[in-house]
């Protein structure tokens, strides 16, 4: 018999809607949370981008203007260049004197070629010892010129090769003159994909110049690749 017999049928009825829900119920009586808005949903993190710091924007900005530069593009290459120079980079010290030199602007072309070549650079040191050697805008001083040479062939920089080759080959500036040195010198560069020793081979090959015979299939391979090679780097220095 039912324990709630002595209990009216209203009574019964307050008291059975007072009891709390089963889990299940509560479940579904449970409203839904508030659609969350576009604007309120997690986004994914973005990856904090490293800021570009002086030295790599140099290096950009010496990779874009050496592109206008070899394309003749000499309005958008200058600005390009001048700033990388002015960041501190050697390398764009070196190439933004070459501009200034051509420029006519010695002055300021020495000024940035000493800076690059007080930073290391290959190149500026290069122009500064063939100035050294032939008394140009600086005062002769051979030796210093051929230590410089020599310094920058230590480091396997091709274009110090070919002119110290050129300079046996002539026997030059008090040099004696020594076409086995010279020949050897202009085959190293050209195996560093040096254009100007290149073309000298083909020339020495093809008119049998430095003591070696002539030999047309060496002086077209020459060829070929110095043209392939200029095709690739245009005026750039």
């Amino acid at each position: 018999m039912s324990p709630y017999r002595h209990i009216a049928l209203p009574r019964l009825l307050w008291l059975l809607s007072a009891l709390p829900l089963a889990p299940t119920a509560l479940a579904e009586a449970a409203p839904e949370a508030p659609a969350q808005l576009e604007s309120e949903k997690a986004q994914p993190e973005q990856a904090v981008q490293p800021q570009e710091t002086d030295m790599e924007k140099a290096a950009r900005l010496l990779q874009e203007g050496r592109q206008m530069y070899a394309q003749d593009n000499m309005f958008e290459a200058m600005p390009l260049l001048q700033e990388a120079a002015e960041l501190g980079l050697p390398e764009a010290q070196g190439f933004w004197g070459f501009v200034l030199q051509k420029g006519g602007t010695t002055d300021a072309a020495l000024e940035m070629y000493q800076k690059g070549a007080d930073g290391g650079d290959a190149f500026a040191k290069l122009q500064l010892a063939g100035f050294l050697l032939r008394g140009d805008f600086l005062p002769q001083n051979v030796e210093q010129g051929f230590a410089m040479v020599n310094e920058c062939i230590s480091k396997e920089y091709a274009p110090a090769m070919v002119v110290l080759g050129n300079i046996y080959a002539a026997g030059q500036f008090g040099t004696a003159k020594d076409e086995v040195k010279a020949l050897e010198l202009l085959e190293r560069a050209a195996d560093l994909n040096d254009i100007n020793a290149l073309t000298r081979l083909h020339l020495i090959y093809r008119d049998g110049l430095l003591g070696q015979a002539a030999d047309p299939i060496k002086a077209a391979a020459y060829a070929e690749k110095s043209s392939q090679l200029q095709a690739i780097k245009g005026n750039s220095p």
